[in-house]
């Protein structure tokens, strides 16, 4: 819960790795809170983070997203937005069971011609399938490239096209 409402500059990247965590932002009074400056990981399980602002901004190295999941398991993302990052606003990558929803990924900063507002792949590098749910989520009508796994393949297709896991 917190006490008091802002902006919170981050210094270095932020690793959010206790599990059985809820970070409540609903709770701060006033316009809430935002993280700037860096980029912001979820790691670990059991984890819910909620009405939060993520925007790594032109701080952050080249190849930080605003907010990354990542080696994760039963995560919720809700009524977040992540904007302005390096490489992606928003990825979700290595993880299982993760929840996006009512949630907003807008433009990135795009320094090195890398344009996907979201990411969101299976787990390149183990067999687990992803298990990633997208729901009433907004992305970026000019630059967010969706790239989503649901069990070993991308949305809409009902055969295994690997060819998009090489890039990123």
């Amino acid at each position: 819960m917190f006490d008091v409402g802002g902006t919170i500059q981050l210094q270095s990247t932020l690793y959010i790795n206790n599990s059985n965590l809820t970070i409540a932002g609903q709770t701060a009074p006033g316009a809430g809170i935002a993280v700037i400056g860096n980029s912001t990981v979820i790691q670990g399980s059991n984890e819910v983070v909620r009405y939060m602002r993520f925007r790594a901004g032109d701080q952050a190295s080249t190849g930080q997203d605003s907010l990354s999941v990542a080696n994760a398991t039963n995560v919720v993302v809700d009524h977040v937005s992540a904007s302005w990052g390096m490489d992606e606003s928003l990825s979700v990558t290595l993880s299982n069971n993760v929840t996006v929803q009512n949630s907003i990924v807008a433009e990135t900063l795009n320094p090195n011609g890398h344009s996907d507002g979201s990411l969101v792949r299976g787990n390149v590098t183990d067999a687990t399938p992803g298990g990633y749910t997208l729901r009433t989520t907004c992305g970026s009508a000019t630059t967010s490239e969706i790239r989503a796994s649901a069990r070993g393949r991308p949305m809409g297709t009902t055969t295994p096209t690997p060819s998009w896991n090489s890039t990123s």
